[in-house]
């Protein structure tokens, strides 16, 4: 993706599992959690008895839509990214899931600096 492209991301978990999304941006933290109550909790091996916070984006809550039921749940978020860069997003409750966002410069947009 380019430099200040917004990413419109559907996260789907079809297994019992917990999952998330976590990707920790120069602008912030953002994270879509998979995670309702039924779905399996790998790191207290016990299942969710209530829904966990889902979206985050700079340490504050942030809207997102989860649908569904456990088996089947569909979360829903979105992001900008400011600065070019290579980051890594994983999953919360299982540290091998992973994956990297590579974001090009965006030599086409222009920063106002100082006002």
């Amino acid at each position: 993706m380019n430099q200040w492209d917004t990413v419109n991301l559907t996260f789907i978990n079809n297994d019992t599992d917990a999952h998330t999304f976590l990707l920790d941006l120069p602008n912030g933290l953002f994270q879509l959690n998979a995670s309702a109550p039924g779905s399996f909790d790998s790191m207290t091996q016990k299942n969710f008895t209530t829904p966990a916070t889902g979206c985050f984006s700079d340490g504050q809550s942030m809207p997102c839509d989860m649908t569904g039921k456990v088996g089947s749940l569909v979360v829903t978020g979105n992001f900008t990214v400011n600065m070019s860069g290579i980051y890594e997003f994983t999953c919360v409750y299982h540290p091998a899931m992973f994956g990297y966002l590579v974001v090009l410069p965006n030599t086409n947009q222009q920063t106002s600096i100082g006002g």
